[in-house]
């Protein structure tokens, strides 16, 4: 998720962006039959949103048998 220059910096100092990926990335840890994810790119920067969505897609791809239901933010 583009966190990896922040692994040595306390979770709490995180911008909200960071947070948010972070809080994607935990969810995708447990390798989840069903995974819910609300509004997942909500909040974030242009870079953020195409990393997040980057993951998805593959996790998608791959053949985790992982169904994914989203929400998408409204406008």
């Amino acid at each position: 998720m583009g966190l990896s220059d922040a692994a040595e910096t306390l979770v709490k100092t995180y911008s909200r962006g960071m947070i948010r990926r972070f809080e994607v990335a935990q969810a995708l840890l447990h390798s989840s039959r069903v995974l819910f994810l609300d509004a997942p790119t909500g909040g974030l920067d242009p870079l953020g949103r195409r990393t997040v969505w980057h993951h998805l897609s593959e996790l998608r791809a791959a053949t985790y048998n992982m169904t994914i239901v989203l929400t998408l933010p409204t406008l």
